[in-house]
């Protein structure tokens, strides 16, 4: 006699769930090993994902096991409870567990000794009104009290540029300087240069400072110590808190970092989230 063969076909129940887990594996029943109870398995979890879905003893309080064997072979008692309360304990621990996973009271409740993964989800950048730089060529820099230096990022060397009349007529941020210092090792660096600028003076030592910078143009620069109350910057104002300007050379948002009040030295100070927030606004 030959034996019938079964094809397999696919699975009619949800995946993970209580009612594939009945029909597949028979009657499932849940355990409390200290008090040595258990009640089956019934319908109404059957929508429920085994997965995320735990059980506690409304006597003790400790966590219920879901088993496949009848645990009446191992001694222990049915509850004929219809509809048994909580364990204080276990209310507790879900109340902790949601206030860890949710402090402000927007997520599902989370489950008994699972708490909610936290997704990480991509947050947009906030959009700014556009609003044109004071300078779109490198021949307006000099009048506007802004000096340039050539960065090398493998030299780490700022090398100051004066502004002929070769550079001056072109656009900003559209012109590529080749390092020509020579390596440790006897070669020529030939790094492709960063456009830096800065203030020809001193920046004022009472009000804070920005810094600016865009790595999308062809050749990516950025600017230290700008404080936009002081010229050039006060030409073209900005509302630091709905604007931000357009890079002259990509068209771009230009990326800016407030700072707070500059060290002694002129030279840096704290980093804030946002323009610092006083009883008159500065910028």
């Amino acid at each position: 006699m030959k034996e019938r063969a079964f094809l397999a076909g696919p699975n009619p129940y949800p995946v993970h769930s209580f009612l594939e887990l009945r029909k597949v594996m028979g009657r499932a029943y849940v355990v409390c090993r200290p008090c040595r109870r258990f009640v089956p398995l019934g319908r109404w979890l059957d929508a429920r994902d085994t997965r995320k879905s735990t059980f506690s003893c409304s006597v003790c309080g400790g966590d219920g096991d879901v088993v496949l064997e009848d645990p009446a072979k191992e001694g222990l008692q049915h509850d004929p409870r219809p509809n048994p309360i909580r364990h204080q304990m276990a209310a507790l621990r879900l109340r902790a567990l949601r206030a860890l996973n949710d402090p402000v009271g927007h997520k599902a409740a989370a489950r008994e000794t699972l708490p909610q993964r936290n997704k990480p989800y991509l947050e947009r950048m906030p959009r700014f009104r556009l609003k044109p730089m004071p300078f779109r060529t490198f021949g307006e820099l000099p009048a506007l009290g802004l000096a340039l230096s050539i960065y090398c990022p493998a030299c780490y060397t700022a090398v100051p540029r004066e502004i002929d009349g070769r550079l001056a007529p072109h656009r900003w941020g559209h012109v590529r300087f080749t390092c020509s210092q020579t390596r440790y090792n006897g070669y020529l660096c030939g790094s492709w240069g960063h456009l830096h600028l800065d203030p020809v003076e001193p920046i004022s030592a009472d009000e804070p400072f920005v810094s600016m910078e865009c790595g999308r143009c062809p050749t990516p620069w950025f600017a230290e110590r700008i404080q936009l109350g002081r010229p050039p910057w006060s030409l073209a104002p900005i509302d630091a808190g709905k604007e931000r300007y357009r890079c002259p050379g990509c068209g771009g948002q230009v990326r800016m970092t407030f700072h707070g009040r500059p060290s002694k030295g002129g030279r840096s100070g704290g980093h804030c989230l946002g323009p610092e927030q006083t009883a008159e606004p500065r910028f």
